[in-house]
């Protein structure tokens, strides 16, 4: 699943669940990519006004650096733009009422969140 600051996608990029990002995975706030390299529980929300979708996964054990997009994954490759990894949920699996309104162009958040182990 991404995230980008591409002002529009085309119908083979199926995997991309907005475009027109105003920050990429190395543009997370300090603490956030600092975390992303523990051992950790990554949180992502997904909302567009009162509908939600949460896709949780690993940290990469890896801090990103891209300044163009933001992963995440169900499988464990990482890249410089992986903020997740064995993610629960890959683009498809998302609320379709949530879909419908991307497909639309609504503007959505996107916040990600950090539980590390040692929170635990």
């Amino acid at each position: 699943m991404e995230f980008t600051k591409d002002p529009y996608v085309t119908k083979r990029g199926d995997c991309i669940v907005a475009c027109c990002a105003e920050k990429a995975a190395g543009e997370l706030k300090p603490e956030v990519l600092n975390a992303l390299a523990l051992d950790g529980v990554v949180v992502i929300m997904i909302e567009i006004g009162n509908t939600l979708d949460i896709v949780v996964g690993e940290t990469p054990r890896a801090i990103p650096t891209s300044l163009w997009r933001i992963v995440v994954r169900k499988s464990r490759y990482v890249d410089e733009a992986t903020v997740a990894i064995a993610v629960n949920k890959a683009a498809a699996d998302l609320n379709k009422t949530l879909v419908a309104m991307l497909k639309r162009g609504v503007p959505v958040k996107i916040t990600v969140g950090v539980c590390l182990q040692r929170d635990f």
